[in-house]
């Protein structure tokens, strides 16, 4: 694809190798088997990728059910497995220190981009224009 095909152009063999282990790791085959298996193997704290978990609640979400009102037994295991996942990975807590050059960054990024409220609509307006249906500036002005 074009990202491999500029990693080797630029030659590096470790950012080549890197991006190899994270295309297998993203690979969606066998409905992402091994970033499930690494989910599963993960070492707490963890912080984990829970757009995999939620695209999988909602796909069981649209899993009608076969028989009317019966419940589908296998439907709702396979939701709580995913819940059961998501909240594992809360039970550990991070034992975070503040580093002063990193809140120092970040402070200093935070006050290059604050606004006040009539910037952030002014924003909104670029990309949604006034008077468009079902837009933002449509529910502002209600």
């Amino acid at each position: 694809d074009y990202a491999s095909s500029k990693l080797n152009e630029v030659g590096s063999s470790r950012v080549a190798k890197m991006w190899a282990e994270l295309e297998t790791l993203f690979s969606p085959e066998r409905d992402s088997h091994n970033f499930k298996q690494a989910h599963f193997t993960a070492l707490s704290p963890c912080v984990p990728y829970v757009g995999r978990w939620t695209r999988d609640l909602t796909f069981f979400g649209e899993i009608e059910d076969r028989d009317g009102d019966l419940v589908n037994f296998d439907k709702m295991r396979k939701q709580a497995e995913s819940i059961r996942w998501i909240k594992q990975f809360q039970l550990t807590r991070f034992q975070l220190r503040p580093v002063a050059r990193v809140q120092a960054y970040l402070n200093a990024r935070l006050q290059a981009v604050i606004k006040t409220e009539d910037d952030f609509w002014a924003m909104s307006y670029e990309h949604v224009p006034r008077g468009m249906k079902g837009g933002l500036a449509e529910a502002h002005a209600v």
